[in-house]
């Protein structure tokens, strides 16, 4: 929003102003953030699908016991520590672990403290590798994480890491531009990398990883206490390929060791960076020892709709069961007009039953229920005559909900419809949006519901909203980063002041 001042602006308030022109031309809702978004390139889905399916029917569980996952500091594996078992997203063994002794990590303090990269601008090497990465080694990647995750349907995120990491690969050249006009200086402090469980190859590996070491920005990944074994794998292939390109090796370090031994590197390098994706919880805890933690969190993701009939059961079975629910914008939380128990229990009726994520990914499945997945009912919750699918259904919106991550878990919501539509209950649920912060919301209604979905859109202030009617109704998991997808917390709309 623009102000017509009522007499000349002063040099300090020019300068101001300047300043801020500088540092929005390419935040979002800028034109050039907007540009960036054309031209995506075309992804071969089958030929990722079928490189994965061959990697996987090759696998030898093995190979994980005899190369355990240990810390690598300039290209070099230390294999010196404790050994562990690694834990898969089912709480399985499924590999080894080595734990960096105290000699290892005073190295991992003393690279960090003391490298400096050569070169600042690795755009073309590490550009180089992206596309190995993403090319030839995708199946590895996809199916590194579907022994280690049990994710179903690792090709959507290879796809939304070509197409996306484009776009961020045009943010970062304007980065570089403005640095070598002065214009800004990028810290090149080591950022820590808490690594995702359900993501990782896009989150970690492409936007966190690959963006800031092609801007000479050291990285640290860090391990994690399960689901482990594939970020260390990615991280092994990325050093393979930056002694292939001659990319200095010193920009990456895998730390494999206790949480307790994290938070003494946090201390040494209290002023770096650390991003991470999870709960608010987690992010919390990192914020108290690293001020500049930049964390994507999720709340209860929620989709509501005026109506209830075949479509929208379709839609809350999908958006509910989306990688056995181990998706970050899986369905949480749903409102829905005057419905009962038996109805809420009729909509996960006809749900798909899965061996192993392998069968998954033959069949291109991704809301699959995963057979040997161990189910435990949560208090207060009724479990479905068939499936390992838990609901609540309550007359007002839920006080406290937990994620119940890697669970088909739903919390109803049922009113009246004339009740949903007022503007008391409006009110109510834009409360309850931005307590609990979601990130995904589907609103769906007779025809398009626009006059009910603009209240919720200009008066709360989630990520993705998704607009749907009775005939395709809108699912809670259909945030694409490359369509202009972000994470974070940001303002009440009615509240911004553009």
């Amino acid at each position: 929003m623009l102000s017509i001042a009522k007499k000349a602006p002063s040099y300090r308030q020019l300068a101001v102003v300047g300043r801020l022109g500088r540092r929005r031309k390419y935040n979002i809702g800028t034109e050039s953030f907007h540009a960036a978004f054309v031209d995506l390139p075309k992804v071969d889905r089958e030929g990722i699908r079928n490189q994965a399916l061959n990697y996987l029917h090759k696998f030898d569980q093995k190979t994980w016991y005899d190369d355990p996952i240990c810390t690598i500091i300039n290209g070099e594996e230390h294999r010196m520590g404790k050994q562990v078992e690694t834990r898969d997203a089912f709480d399985s063994g499924n590999g080894m672990q080595i734990l960096a002794t105290s000699s290892v990590l005073s190295s991992v303090s003393h690279h960090l403290k003391t490298f400096v990269p050569e070169e600042i601008d690795n755009r073309f090497k590490v550009r180089a590798i992206e596309k190995e990465l993403f090319g030839p080694l995708a199946g590895e990647l996809v199916g590194n994480q579907a022994f280690d995750f049990k994710k179903q349907d690792g090709v959507t995120e290879i796809e939304e890491a070509i197409e996306a990491g484009c776009i961020e690969q045009r943010l970062n050249d304007l980065l570089l531009r403005d640095e070598s006009e002065g214009l800004l200086s990028i810290n090149r402090t080591p950022a820590f990398v808490g690594c995702v469980s359900n993501f990782s190859n896009f989150l970690d590996l492409s936007r966190k990883v690959l963006r800031n070491i092609e801007l000479g920005v050291p990285v640290v990944v860090l391990s994690r206490s399960n689901t482990t074994q594939h970020m260390f794998r990615w991280s092994q292939l990325l050093v393979d390929q930056m002694k292939k390109h001659g990319l200095e090796l010193g920009l990456v370090t895998y730390v494999s060791c206790s949480l307790q031994d994290q938070q003494e590197l946090f201390k040494i390098f209290e002023d770096s960076p650390m991003y991470f994706t999870g709960s608010r919880q987690v992010a919390q805890a990192l914020k108290s020892q690293l001020r500049n933690t930049l964390s994507s969190t999720g709340g209860p993701n929620t989709l509501i709709s005026t109506t209830f009939d075949d479509q929208v059961k379709d839609a809350i079975r999908t958006s509910a069961l989306i990688e056995n629910s181990g998706q970050c914008t899986a369905l949480r939380h749903a409102v829905l007009p005057n419905v009962d128990l038996d109805q809420v229990s009729s909509t996960f009726d006809s749900c798909v039953l899965l061996q192993d994520p392998t069968e998954a990914l033959t069949h291109s499945e991704f809301k699959g229920l995963l057979m040997d997945q161990t189910f435990r009912l949560s208090e207060g919750y009724t479990k479905h005559s068939k499936h390992n699918v838990e609901y609540k259904l309550k007359d007002h919106l839920p006080i406290e909900i937990e994620e119940n991550w890697r669970k088909a878990s739903v919390d109803v919501t049922s009113v009246g419809l004339e009740e949903m539509k007022s503007e008391c209950f409006t009110s109510s649920l834009v409360d309850w949006l931005i307590e609990h912060q979601p990130i995904s919301l589907a609103i769906n209604g007779d025809q398009h519901p626009w006059h009910f979905a603009r209240r919720l859109f200009e008066q709360s202030g989630l990520v993705v909203y998704t607009v749907g009617t009775e005939f395709s109704p809108a699912l809670t998991a259909q945030a694409r980063p490359q369509d202009g997808e972000i994470f974070g917390e940001v303002p009440p709309r009615s509240q911004v002041d553009w």
